[in-house]
C-alpha cells in the first residue's frame, strides 16, 4: 500500500520531530514498544522479590527517583537521583549512567529483535519493483544511487546509518516510512534508538562518537556513496579492480577464485533465482545446511577469541593488581592522565567483574562511543 511522502526541509536538534530523537538519559520520554527491555526488567523486579540480580527500592520524595522506580520496578542505587546530582550543575558520570539505564535496557532488547538481512532484502526488493514512495524517500535523502548499487551488488549495499540518519534530519523517519523502506520498524529499531539519541544530544565533533556520526549526516547536493566491494565468502574488502563479480548473476563479488568455489553451495540458489531459474529442494537444502555449518564455525571462532581475550585481560590485570596498593597512572578516553589507586585486597573480585564488563563493551562498542 502506497502513501504520499511529503518532503521536509533539513532540520536539526530540538526541531527534529520523532519519538526516537530523545536524549538517552531522558528516561521519561523514551519511546515504548512491546517487549522493549524496560517491560521485562519491570516484570522481573516486581516478581522476583529479594533476588540479588534485581533492582531494589528506597524511601524518597524525589520525583525523578520515584518515576524511575515505577518505570523499572526497582531502583539501581542507594541514593536518590537528587542526592547524586553534583553541585555546580555539571553532570557526573554516576548520575548519567543511572538515568541512561532504561535506554540501555531498550537498546539491548532492540538489538536482539533486529534483523538487518531481512531489512536489506526488503529495501532491495522494493527498489527493484520501482516502488514510487520508496524511490521518492531515497531521492529526498540523496541515497537513491547507493541503494541502486546495492540492488545490483548486495556486497555494496550502504551502511544502514547512511539512510537512517538523513531520514531523521529530513523529518522523514516516521514508522510508515521506516516500514516502507525496511519492512518492520523492529528490524532497524536499535539504529533508530542509538542515532536518534545522538541527534538529540550531539556528541562533540572531535569525540569518537562525533566522528562516527559525522560520516552519516545529510549534506545537500552530496550523494551517499555505496559500500566498497567485499567478498561474499570471507568478507575481505577490496578495490573494484581486485574484486570479481559472479559472472552468472552479477549480484555478489569475491576476492579470489578459491573463495568463490567455497561459497558456491550457499550462493547457488540465489544465483539461479537471480537468473529467473528454478531451484530444486536438494539445492536449497544443501545451501541451508552450509549456511548453518558456516554460522556454527563462526560462533566457535568467536567463542575461542572471547576466551583468549578474557584470559589475556585477566592475566594482565592480575599482574597489574599484584604490584600491591599504591598510586598508578591511567588515561581516560580523551587522553587525560588520571591518578588511580588499586587496593590489593579487592583484586580478585575486581578481576572477574572488570573482565566481564570488558567483554560486554567489546560487543557494544557503539554504546561506549555514544557515552563519550
Amino acid at each position: 500500500q502506497q502513501h504520499n511522502v511529503v518532503p521536509m526541509p533539513l532540520v536539526t536538534g530540538e526541531a527534529l520531530a520523532n519519538p526516537y530523537v530523545v536524549r538517552r538519559d531522558d528516561f521519561r520520554r523514551l519511546p515504548r514498544w512491546p517487549n522493549d527491555g524496560i517491560e521485562q526488567e519491570r516484570k522481573k523486579n516486581r516478581e522476583s522479590g529479594q533476588d540479588s540480580t534485581c533492582l531494589g527500592r528506597i524511601e524518597t520524595d524525589d520525583p525523578d527517583t520515584i518515576a524511575m522506580t515505577e518505570l523499572l520496578g526497582g531502583y539501581p542505587s542507594k541514593l536518590p537521583l537528587s542526592e547524586i546530582e553534583p553541585e555546580g550543575g555539571t553532570e557526573a558520570e554516576p548520575i548519567g549512567f543511572i538515568r541512561s539505564l532504561p535506554f540501555m535496557f531498550q537498546k539491548t532488547a532492540a538489538k536482539e529483535q533486529s534483523n538487518l538481512p531481512i531489512a536489506k532484502s526488503h529495501l532491495i526488493e522494493a527498489y527493484k519493483r520501482k516502488h514510487a514512495d520508496v524511490r521518492r524517500i531515497l531521492k529526498e535523502i540523496n541515497c537513491e544511487k547507493c541503494v541502486y548499487k546495492g540492488s545490483c551488488d548486495e556486497s555494496r549495499f550502504p551502511d544502514f546509518r547512511t539512510i537512517i540518519v538523513p531520514l531523521f534530519q529530513k523529518n522523514l523517519a516516521s514508522d510508515k516510512n521506516v516500514e516502507l523502506l525496511f519492512g518492520k520498524v523492529s528490524h532497524v529499531r536499535h539504529i533508530l534508538l542509538e542515532f536518534g539519541a545522538q541527534l538529540a544530544d550531539p556528541p562533540p565533533e572531535n569525540s569518537p562518537a562525533g566522528k562516527v556520526l559525522s560520516q552519516f549526516l545529510y549534506v545537500p547536493e552530496v550523494k551517499a556513496t555505496p559500500a566498497p566491494k567485499s567478498c561474499a565468502e570471507c568478507g575481505h574488502v577490496s578495490d573494484d579492480e581486485d574484486c570479481s563479480k559472479c559472472s552468472a548473476c552479477k549480484t555478489v563479488a569475491y576476492c579470489s577464485a578459491d573463495c568463490q568455489r567455497k561459497h558456491w553451495p550457499i550462493h547457488k540458489p540465489d544465483c539461479l533465482r537471480a537468473q529467473g531459474k528454478g531451484v530444486s529442494e536438494k539445492v536449497a537444502a544443501k545451501a541451508q545446511r552450509k549456511v548453518e555449518e558456516k554460522a556454527a564455525l563462526e560462533r566457535s571462532h568467536k567463542s575461542k577469541e572471547c576466551e583468549q581475550v578474557k584470559k589475556q585481560f585477566e592475566d594482565d590485570f592480575t599482574a597489574y593488581a599484584s604490584e600491591g596498593p599504591g598510586e598508578h597512572w591511567a588515561h581516560d578516553c580523551s587522553g587525560k592522565r588520571l591518578r588511580i589507586h588499586v587496593p590489593t585486597v579487592y583484586a580478585d573480585q575486581m578481576i572477574g567483574n572488570i573482565a566481564k564488563i570488558f567483554l560486554q563493551l567489546r560487543e557494544e562498542q557503539i554504546v561506549s562511543l555514544g557515552m563519550f
